[in-house]
């Protein structure tokens, strides 16, 4: 059999239809979704062995509700939101805050993203995901936790949640490939995900003293919100 010939994009991996020994599968449109340091690059990696007809196709990060439902209502595209819970997406977020402008130059203050204003940063975490909440009911949409697909169990997780949408997740070899690189180039990333994952509990506590602090962070809190996605999230 001839070498498979290849060619690669922005995430993905495409081999050409006569390659009758290439392993990359043919999907749908994909769009993973999510606010800034939640593991969306780490998704399209993790699934960079597939082939879908067109993979990135809004941004990311978008967090204007209505443009998101248009394309949702797409049965033709999928979409993974990503979830990272508070605690460390703040840290996070403090180390690398990407395009949110904290305009008092504090932490606990007002910030800005997309040209709109929140009272504070967990404003627009909650801002996030009551809208990737409402978003829950569409059979095309599939919500994990960032930490659940890190953990030694990770493999066995995202096959299992992958299914809803009809992705056989197989290599596991991949996958750990995965887990052992950095997921972007860009900004201050872990050295891998196994790393990030050493240290989530431990940055947890950190900043759930950090929050409780700051009377203006606590009064933002929305624990109902965060159960909600830790369920959510979860193997039934």
């Amino acid at each position: 059999m001839g070498k498979c010939p290849r060619t690669k994009n922005r995430y993905n991996i495409i081999c050409n239809d006569t390659c009758v020994d290439s392993k990359i599968k043919h999907l749908k449109s994909l769009q993973v979704l999510g606010p800034f340091n939640t593991g969306t690059n780490l998704m399209y990696n993790i699934l960079s062995n597939f082939e879908f007809d067109n993979s990135d196709f809004m941004y990311k990060h978008e967090i204007n509700s209505s443009a998101i439902e248009k394309e949702i209502q797409d049965e033709s595209k999928i979409f993974i939101i990503m979830y990272k819970p508070l605690y460390n997406w703040l840290y996070s977020i403090q180390k690398d805050p990407y395009d949110i402008k904290f305009i008092e130059n504090r932490f606990e203050g007002r910030v800005r993203f997309c040209g709109n204003n929140y009272k504070n940063v967990i404003e627009l975490y909650n801002y996030y995901y009551k809208m990737y909440k409402n978003f829950a009911q569409y059979d095309n949409v599939l919500i994990l936790d960032y930490f659940k697909i890190i953990a030694p169990d990770g493999f066995n997780y995202l096959k299992s949640k992958l299914q809803k949408l009809s992705i056989d997740y197989t290599d596991q070899n991949f996958f750990k490939n995965q887990m052992n690189t950095p997921s972007k180039s860009h900004g201050n990333s872990v050295k891998n995900s196994r790393h990030a994952f050493i240290r989530a509990k431990t940055i947890e506590k950190e900043w759930r003293i950090f929050v409780n602090n700051k009377p203006l962070l606590r009064a933002s809190l929305d624990n109902k919100l965060y159960d909600y996605f830790f369920l959510t999230t979860s193997i039934s």
